[in-house]
This record gives C-alpha cells, sequence and structure tokens, in this order.
C-alpha cells in the first residue's frame, strides 16, 4: 500500500551525524516516536533524512508482551492444577488408607459388644508398595484387635452369667438364713451378747441378700433386656421420693425444688426410682446428720433433656475417688462421712439404668458441694408413646 508521508520537521543539526558515519536511531519528536536514518547525498553534499512512525510497531510488542504473560500466567495455573491432581491421585490410596484407620479410631471400644467391619481394600493392602505395606499392616492390627474384642466380650458373657447364676442361687440360701435368725431371735431367750450376735447375723444376712440382689440386677441389665417404658412425670416422681426421705430419714434436711413443671420423660417407672433412690440414699449414707439435700427438676431447651440433680452439702467426694464413684465395688467410706455400710453397687446400678434409657449420669464435688446430674431425653407433654414397652440399648458399666 502507499506508505503515509512522513511529517516534516526540523531536527537540530546536533542530533545528526554529519561524519558520514550514519546510524539508524529512535527519535522522540513532537509528533511522535520516529526510527530515522540519515544518508548523506555526495552529489549536493547535503544529509537526506528518512524516518517511519514506531506507534504501530510499539503497540504490537505491547500486545505480544501481554500475549506472552497471559499465556505464561495460563502455563503456570494449568501446571499447578496438573501437578495437584497428579498428587491427589497418587495420595489417594493413602487417604482410603487413612479413613479407614480414623472410622476405627472413631468407634467405641471401651465396652459391650464391638464387631470392627472396618477394614482396607484389597487393591490399598497389597504388599510391595509402601501405601500397600501400610494398609496390609493395618488389616493384620484390626484383625488382632477384633479378636481380642471377641475374646473379651466372650470372657465378660461368660462372667455376667455365672453372677447372675450364683446370684440367684444364693437368693434362697440367704432368704432361709434370714426367716431362721428372725424366728430364733422371735421365740428363743438369749443373753444379751447372744441377742446381740442373733441381731448381728440378721444385719448382716439383710445385707447379703441385698447384694445378692444388686449383682443380679447388674448381670440383667448388662444384656438386653426389655424395660417397661411409660410417660412420666420427673417432677411428680422426684417429689414423691423426697416426701419419703423426709419421714425415713429426718436425721437430714430434704428439699425439693422443681423448675419446669411437666418434665416428661419416657422410661421404666421402677427402674428411675430405683436411681433417684439410689442417690439420695448415698446422699443420706455419706453425708453427717444435718446436712441439707435438694433434689431438683429443670428442662435443658438447648439440649432438649430433662435434668435431676441431687445436690448435698457434706464433706464432699474425694479427688482422687471421684473418676471411679460409678464402678463397681468402689466404696467411698474413706472419702465421706457416714455410718452405714455399703456394697459399692448403688451408684453402677443408676449409671446401667440412666444409660440404658440413652441418657447420662455425672457427678462434681467439693467440700459442701456435692452434686450428682442426671440427663434424659425429654419428651412433649402431649407425646403419646406408640407402646408401653420398650427396647433397651445395651448397658454397660
Amino acid at each position: 500500500g502507499q506508505q503515509d508521508a512522513i511529517p516534516m520537521v526540523q531536527l537540530p543539526v546536533s542530533d545528526l551525524h554529519t561524519t558520514g558515519d550514519f546510524h539508524p536511531r529512535r527519535a522522540n519528536l513532537t509528533v511522535g516516536d520516529y526510527y530515522l536514518v540519515a544518508v548523506k547525498d555526495a552529489g549536493t553534499n547535503t544529509v537526506l533524512v528518512v524516518g517511519l512512525p514506531l506507534s504501530d510497531t510499539d503497540m504490537a510488542l505491547r500486545e505480544m508482551a501481554w500475549l506472552t504473560l497471559f499465556i505464561a500466567m495460563i502455563l503456570i495455573v494449568g501446571a499447578g492444577l496438573a501437578g495437584s491432581w497428579l498428587i491427589s491421585r497418587s495420595l489417594a490410596p493413602l487417604k482410603r488408607v487413612a479413613g479407614a484407620a480414623a472410622s476405627v479410631a472413631d468407634t467405641d471400644l471401651d465396652s459391650g459388644k464391638v464387631e470392627l467391619t472396618q477394614r482396607v481394600d484389597d487393591k490399598d493392602a497389597t504388599p510391595g508398595t509402601e501405601v500397600g505395606n501400610v494398609g496390609y499392616a493395618l488389616n493384620a492390627m484390626i484383625d488382632n484387635v477384633s479378636t481380642a474384642l471377641t475374646a473379651r466380650e466372650k470372657s465378660q458373657a461368660q462372667m455376667r452369667q455365672f453372677v447372675a447364676d450364683a446370684s440367684h442361687e444364693l437368693r434362697t440360701p440367704l432368704s432361709s438364713i434370714r426367716g431362721y435368725t428372725e424366728l430364733l431371735a422371735a421365740t428363743e431367750h438369749f443373753s444379751p451378747d447372744g441377742q446381740r450376735s442373733v441381731e448381728r447375723v440378721l444385719q448382716q444376712s439383710h445385707r447379703m441378700g441385698s447384694l445378692v440382689e444388686n449383682l443380679l440386677l447388674l448381670a440383667r441389665l448388662d444384656e438386653e433386656n426389655s424395660f417397661r417404658r411409660t410417660k412420666l412425670d420427673l417432677g411428680l416422681l422426684t417429689a414423691d421420693i423426697t416426701e419419703d426421705f423426709k419421714v425415713t430419714a429426718d436425721d437430714h434436711i430434704w428439699e425439693f425444688d422443681c423448675e419446669d413443671p411437666q418434665t416428661f420423660v419416657y422410661a421404666d417407672s421402677s427402674s428411675l426410682r430405683r436411681v433417684i433412690t439410689n442417690l439420695l440414699a448415698n446422699a443420706r449414707k455419706h453425708t453427717s446428720p444435718g446436712n441439707t439435700v435438694t433434689t431438683t427438676v429443670r428442662q435443658d431447651p438447648e439440649t432438649d433433656e430433662a435434668v435431676l440433680l441431687v445436690h448435698d452439702t457434706g464433706e464432699g467426694i474425694d479427688a482422687d475417688f471421684l473418676p471411679t464413684v460409678f464402678e463397681r465395688f468402689t466404696r467411698a467410706d474413706k472419702a465421706r462421712s457416714g455410718s452405714d455400710g455399703t456394697t459399692g453397687l448403688g451408684l453402677p446400678i443408676a449409671k446401667s439404668i440412666v444409660e440404658a434409657h440413652g441418657g447420662s449420669i455425672s457427678v462434681r464435688s467439693v467440700p459442701g458441694d456435692t452434686v450428682f446430674e442426671v440427663r434424659l431425653p425429654l419428651i412433649d407433654a402431649d407425646a403419646e408413646p406408640a407402646g408401653s414397652t420398650g427396647r433397651s440399648p445395651k448397658a454397660s458399666v
């Protein structure tokens, strides 16, 4: 095409080479940047200056620079994504192995019947690679743990059966001992020492009978039994039991506070009554006469639970004893005051019953402030349970 005309401009003489050594140069003229070449005409002894505008060239170079930068950024991002995908794909087997290990770690292995069905897939547990070796070792460890848990469950089942059978067999002779002892005390004349001995035998036989009954109850609670569950007003039940203690244990001050009337739970009446009775009897046995025992019933709207609090102002539970207070045959005689003998089964029975109803029980204690807290699932006041018999989950104590 036709070349655009170069505008006529006046160039300073100092800007031109007049020695005959002419080099192309870039000049910033008033009309823009130009690429100039000075040529000396020998015939006329003049200097001819020829120039081309650089605006289009500069624009093309800038566009090329931005295009190069854009392509470079795309390549960098693409390389990063491709690298991340490759790394994620190469680590996928390790993630699956870690997922199986995490699933086992989240399983409650403390007690009860436990079945470990989690395993690493065969494709991730083939020895020969790093991940395969780890997966194979993890499967072997899970198998070993599962075998140990099965053996533990079998041993516990045998022990429960033995305790249940022994307790059941002991009930008859113990009843006979109590009966004959009461008969002797009523029909025979003993010296004061003999009378005290007979009373002592009778007292210990009653205590042994209570121990056997508690052991039998625990053995039954450890199995999957049915509770006759009905809709119960926890406030009314607790108030009724507290009134009984006011009459039978007047050496303590008994108070009851129902913060939320119509606090209903779905529970077995006799079992829940045993829980409340055990907690109040525990407070009476392990506190000095004159202390105050307060039972409180309220609702926790955040967790949708019914809350029963048994608070006493006694000597408190020793900090070393507190973590084991719900274990079987744990005696608090050294930790709290009280003269009545205990079997160490009252609180474990309470814990077993509460957990069988889907609740929880806890304790906190300092001198002058001991609180046992029972939490049970709350039901609506207008709700009508579909049946009176509910299958209880397996309790473990």
